[in-house]
């Protein structure tokens, strides 16, 4: 019986397992950590703009003055915070699935990010016929 080579052969092949998981782990986190940053910038810019476009309406547009008009704006920058964020949340998404997708990212990342960001319906209903 071979088994030395067989020994071998397993031990290589789960060495190249092993490389390749943390050449994706390395990946991984290499592109949240840009995809983070992304967020954060999409966000800020977003709330920035949000904030400019509110301050030309209300002062320039409506000629807003007085304790009535500061209190809406004091209101309407705590709705311009919260919805810079969701709407940040919302571009992120789209442009993380279509960077992942553009730059074919699905066999340099691990799984668990690709299924987070792409999820295929069509797949996941054939998955569950299977079953």
């Amino acid at each position: 019986m071979d088994t030395p080579d067989y020994e071998d052969y397993e031990q290589k092949r789960r060495k190249e397992e092993m490389i390749k998981y943390r050449t994706k782990k390395r990946n991984t986190s290499i592109f949240m950590t840009v995809a983070t940053i992304f967020n954060i910038v999409l966000s800020l810019i977003i709330i920035l703009l949000l904030f400019v476009i509110l301050t030309f309406f209300m002062f320039k547009v409506f000629h807003g003055e007085g304790e009535t008009a500061m209190q809406i704006f004091r209101i309407a920058m705590i709705v311009i915070f919260f919805g810079g964020l969701f709407l940040g949340f919302i571009i992120y998404k789209q442009v993380i699935r279509w960077a992942i997708k553009k730059f074919n990212l699905e066999e340099k990342l691990l799984d668990e990010i690709i299924e987070r960001y792409i999820k295929d319906t069509k797949l996941e209903t054939e998955k569950k016929l299977k079953r």
